[in-house]
């Protein structure tokens, strides 16, 4: 997988663009004038990814095609003809006007319903190149006012999409408008992936240790295995292949969660148990479930541990005792996802019966239900922030509720099939998902839309899409951003 500098194939972005131009035209005014910015910036940064990846020639080719939306505008001429002088990236980056391009966010203000039909637009014809563009290269300014067509001369742009040529445009002169910006999204997201070849065993579940120096696996035979992680996987994009016999086999059951020096584990044989990293054995046994049990989580400060069962019940521990110290009863179907609170004083359950329930764990009271899932729900995740938890099913929908409210936040078609794995960035600026359609994406929930009073919600912006040489089980993202994911070659769609 590639991140930091994504290929870029020059074919798929001049049809991209030119289908942007049509849509541009195809669009009435006043939005017209103002999605009419961004021609110009995702022509250069389209040049600046092809040059990035050391495609010259088929830079100099998307430059000559589109240059005459361009040449005869003021101010426009002498730089882009200086597109067709660089011979090297270096070049690009001493460019007095250039450099701004490599160094910035270009910043554009729009109105409101603007950037709807412009993120509508990127999300309905699935652009590969100008929505990630779009993500890591602008700084857009929302306004309430639809008439900002300031620095447009014409009232169309008349683009002859059917020759891959564009006619004169007569746009005014127009400086580059960028602006350094503390808390945006992420411009860059280093993903590294790993593919397991674990034969005839299917792949349960995956964790991975605070420090993402460990991840381990558990398979449906009851074993365990634990990979060392490369030790300079920050900022690489790159995907790895593993195999189970070059694991350290040391457990017997389904692993989900750890602390620094013991492993907590759940398993279908109805327990939970606590083995040492150590010396890798069972240190103690939590027996209380009657049934098989799906899930565990531990608290951020390691105080407690919950699980959830096939019981329909979840139940709090704390590690020195093995009886349970609260039991959550509300569900009316097994429980198949537990998540705590950063805070350490809720904690959120996801039952077959597709509701969400978050829990009180000082009284062990049920405070907020999301109902709203048409399927099977098999992942949660809370934002860092506290104020949102995200849940994914096995339509490919993704969910955000607002924790404050208990509704409906936005709601993502993230995938065609089924969602396997989601998670928040440091910043709750993306989520990441994967499912089995192989693919691994990224949503923009920062910038999103909360749903209306009809329950109606805007297209969320793809940010990345990946396609991997696997089945991703589990995705998450680490210290600094970069983003893992974890796969198998085979998976039952059970």
């Amino acid at each position: 997988m590639e991140a930091s500098n994504p290929s870029v194939d020059f074919l798929l972005a001049t049809k991209e663009y030119s289908g942007f131009i049509t849509f541009v035209n195809e669009t009435p005014p006043p939005e017209k004038y103002q999605l009419t910015h961004f021609l110009f910036p995702f022509y250069v940064y389209i040049y600046l990814l092809l040059f990035k990846n050391k495609k010259f020639t088929e830079a100099q080719r998307f430059v000559s095609t589109y240059s005459r939306l361009f040449l005869k505008a003021e101010g426009y001429g002498e730089i882009i003809q200086d597109l067709f002088k660089f011979k090297n990236l270096n070049e690009v980056q001493d460019h007095s006007y250039f450099k701004n391009f490599c160094e910035y966010r270009y910043k554009v203000k729009i109105s409101k319903d603007s950037l709807r039909l412009l993120k509508k637009y990127l999300e309905d014809a699935e652009c590969r190149i100008l929505s990630p563009i779009l993500h890591r290269e602008f700084n857009i300014e929302v306004s309430e006012d639809q008439s900002n067509h300031e620095n447009i001369t014409t009232s169309s742009v008349e683009i002859k999409e059917s020759t891959c040529q564009s006619t004169e445009d007569h746009l005014s002169t127009r400086n580059i408008n960028v602006k350094k910006s503390k808390n945006e999204l992420p411009s860059k997201i280093a993903c590294y992936h790993y593919s397991i070849f674990c034969r005839k065993e299917q792949l349960c579940c995956v964790d991975i240790n605070k420090r993402n120096t460990l991840f381990a696996a558990g398979f449906e035979n009851s074993d365990i295995h634990v990979w060392n992680m490369d030790p300079d996987i920050v900022n690489k994009s790159v995907s790895k292949n593993l195999d189970i016999s070059e694991s350290k086999e040391c457990l017997t059951s389904n692993l989900k969660d750890k602390t620094a020096s013991t492993t907590r584990v759940c398993s279908g044989d109805t327990t939970a148990r606590a083995w040492s990293m150590t010396d890798f054995k069972d240190v103690r046994a939590y027996c209380e479930h009657k049934y098989p049990i799906w899930d565990i989580d531990v608290s951020s400060n390691c105080a407690y541990f919950a699980t959830a069962s096939l019981d329909c019940t979840a139940r709090l521990w704390s590690f020195n005792r093995p009886a349970s110290l609260r039991i959550f009863v509300g569900h009316s179907s097994d429980v198949d996802c537990v998540r705590f609170h950063s805070n350490c004083r809720y904690l959120a359950t996801a039952s077959t019966d597709k509701t969400i329930q978050l829990w009180a764990i000082e009284n062990g009271f049920s405070v907020r239900k999301f109902s709203g899932h048409g399927a099977r729900i098999n992942s949660i995740t809370f934002s860092p922030d506290g104020k949102h938890l995200a849940s994914a099913d096995d339509s490919g929908c993704i969910k955000v509720w607002d924790l404050a409210s208990g509704k409906l936040y936005s709601e993502i078609c993230a995938h065609s099939k089924k969602i396997l794995s989601i998670s928040y960035n440091t910043n709750d600026s993306v989520i990441a998902s994967c499912g089995i359609d192989s693919f691994v994406k990224i949503w923009d929930v920062k910038h999103s839309v909360p749903v209306d009073e009809k329950g109606k919600s805007e297209a969320t912006l793809l940010v990345d899409s990946y396609s991997v040489d696997s089945v991703p089980h589990y995705v998450r993202f680490c210290q600094k951003d970069f983003l893992i994911s974890v796969g198998t070659q085979t998976r039952t769609d059970n």
